[in-house]
């Protein structure tokens, strides 16, 4: 039978509670720690010690369980103004200028292209326009209209580069500490450490007293036996019964390092428990540590001075990961973008390949498309022809090239048909249409399995394309042009 630590409740079909807040990328969590009314309390202390770790959080963007809370933005300053980071490394003018009088829309954005934050400045201005277009009774199709309008006319200045800064500052709320003791207080509900220890500390808790928690925790400058070889959050948990102590370590992404006396008088079992989760890896990661304190080197440990050096060491250790993360990122990104285009270029090309020629002509077309890319000049030009290779053997195939040709002809040919079938009525179209892709059939085995496969997909696309080409007149009147009467 279990009970909540904080209230003494009996707990029964309980959700499970994240010991460390999934907000920040934790996966422990338990049914057994805490009831539901006690969660809902500290919820607050959570949302505190997340808000104080946001910049940690924005840069290394954590995996969590659900899409409840997003990455939080950041705010830098780049070139005496002032930007917001998004979670996926982009950046945005926080202060765009959007004016709108009730005829034209004028508007200047200053963003990283093809980024989240690009999708932020247009959800902004589609938000605008949707408010006008609500109280004037204006459509859809209205909104698009004046998009497009804005856009032929209005200033977008890309945002790729430049030195941004920004300062970390820990415990910023003054609950970080608070927030911390909340974690090791259900990583010791988690390992079952006997209640009557932690009575004192679980009542600075209940009280959120703040000034109480200063007295029995501080910043750890002792980082020599917490893992280096990526960014964890670590928990440490001790009971000694020789020197009757039970402490514990709290190390959130190896930056923000905190000890905490939990009882002077600790009588019970030994226990050394730790938890190791790598963020980079999403996984657990077993680490070995232990830490033989006296009551003495306890006492010393909480009223030493924070070692600035130190937490400049983890923050720097912090930063080259994130760094190396974030070229990784740029990387992968720049490689999906180019080979897109490549692609898509070679299936636009009237004449049709063989496979020798498609596959010279995508690793020259790659290769000169990287070579321009910004920031990629520390690559090797054989790593180009590498991934290259590995692209046209596994994902821009030979086949997939001639199947992506055939679909290409196949949209053009169903223009035709139905054309030639003088449609009186969308109904009737849209019939002739599914007709037409149920009984296609390709003479290459390997294109007409490639089309089985992607069928349900590929009918979505012709039947939305066929729908928003009908709402243009002039389409209109091109399909359905020998009964305009009947037209819908």
């Amino acid at each position: 039978m279990s009970y909540c630590y904080l209230c003494g409740k009996k707990l029964c079909n309980e959700k499970p509670e994240h010991i460390i807040p999934n907000a920040f990328g934790g996966h422990l969590k338990s049914r057994n720690i805490l009831c539901s009314d006690c969660n809902n309390k500290l919820s607050d202390i959570d949302r505190k010690l997340c808000s104080d770790l946001e910049l940690l959080t924005n840069f290394i963007s954590p995996k969590r369980e659900n899409n409840k809370n997003t990455i939080p933005i950041i705010e830098t300053i780049c070139d005496g103004e002032t930007f917001d980071r998004v979670a996926d490394g982009s950046y945005r003018k926080n202060k765009n200028n959007i004016q709108f009088d009730g005829k034209t829309l004028h508007f200047s954005f200053s963003h990283t292209p093809n980024s989240e934050a690009e999708k932020t400045d247009f959800q902004m201005l589609q938000n605008i326009l949707r408010q006008f277009a609500k109280k004037n009774n204006k459509n859809d199709e209205w909104i698009q209209q004046q998009i497009s309008k804005a856009l032929n006319q209005s200033v977008i200045n890309s945002k790729e580069s430049g030195i941004h800064h920004f300062q970390f500052i820990s415990n910023k709320s003054g609950y970080s500490f608070l927030g911390s003791l909340k974690i090791i207080l259900g990583f010791c509900a988690f390992k079952k450490v006997d209640k009557k220890y932690l009575e004192s500390v679980v009542e600075i808790l209940k009280k959120q007293d703040v000034s109480a928690c200063y007295k029995i925790a501080n910043y750890f400058n002792d980082n020599s036996q917490l893992p280096k070889n990526s960014v964890y959050h670590t928990l440490y948990l001790k009971g000694n019964t020789i020197s009757k102590t039970l402490y514990a370590i709290v190390s959130l992404y190896g930056v923000f390092n905190i000890f905490f006396l939990l009882s002077d008088s600790y009588e019970g079992v030994e226990i050394e428990e730790s938890y190791n989760y790598d963020i980079l890896k999403n996984t657990p990661s077993p680490h070995n540590m232990s830490y033989n304190f006296s009551l003495e080197q306890i006492n010393r440990i909480l009223v030493e001075d924070c070692a600035v050096t130190i937490i400049q060491q983890n923050f720097n250790q912090f930063m080259n990961f994130f760094m190396l993360r974030d070229r990784q990122n740029y990387i992968l990104k720049k490689i999906d973008e180019v080979k897109q285009s490549v692609f898509q270029k070679l299936v636009f090309r009237n004449e049709m390949l063989t496979e020798e020629n498609y596959r010279n002509s995508f690793t020259s077309l790659f290769f000169e498309a990287m070579k321009k890319c910004h920031n990629m000049e520390f690559l090797p030009e054989g790593c180009f022809y590498d991934l290259s290779k590995i692209i046209l053997d596994n994902i821009h195939t030979y086949d997939w090239y001639c199947y992506n040709k055939e679909m290409l002809l196949f949209m053009g040919n169903s223009v035709t048909m139905l054309y030639n079938s003088h449609p009186k009525t969308q109904d009737e179209l849209f019939n002739l249409l599914t007709s037409y892709i149920n009984t296609f059939r390709c003479a290459t085995p390997e294109i007409q399995q490639m089309y089985d496969e992607n069928k349900e997909g590929l009918t979505k696309f012709i039947m939305d394309f066929y729908r928003n080409a009908l709402k243009n007149t002039n389409y209109k009147d091109f399909f359905l042009k020998q009964d305009s009467l009947n037209q819908k």
